[in-house]
């Protein structure tokens, strides 16, 4: 065995100390860099999702816009239709008081034709 001094014991101790030290650093930056790899990663599948969640609600608002499109044309449609049959069933009253009038004055005619016929004539026409 060599002769050490207790200064050069002190020394490669401290070395010694220092070189755990300097490895407890080593794997400590080896999982540091490992940790942001993994962030990195994690990161870049989270914008990748954003650009899709981003271009599914573009989607969705054109599809919202479609849907109000087409649901006043629907409000549109109905409003023409009921307007139409509220037309139609104008114009059927219309005719049905049209025919009710030709057809009053129709038996008016009658009855004034029948007022103004002899006795005779009705006779004749019976017989």
């Amino acid at each position: 065995q060599q002769n050490i001094s207790p200064e050069d014991l002190d020394k490669v101790r401290n070395y010694n100390e220092l070189q755990l030290g300097y490895e407890n650093l080593e794997d400590r930056l080896r999982a540091s860099r490992n940790i942001i790899k993994d962030l990195r990663e994690k990161l870049k599948a989270i914008r990748e999702l954003e650009k899709v969640l981003q271009q599914k609600d573009e989607q969705i608002s054109k599809y919202e816009v479609t849907l109000k499109n087409k649901t006043e044309m629907n409000e549109d449609l109905k409003k023409q239709l009921r307007e139409g049959r509220e037309e139609s069933h104008r114009e059927i009253n219309l005719m049905l008081s049209a025919f009710l009038k030709i057809g009053l004055e129709m038996e008016q005619v009658k009855q004034q034709n029948k007022n103004n016929e002899p006795r005779s004539f009705l006779n004749k026409k019976r017989g």
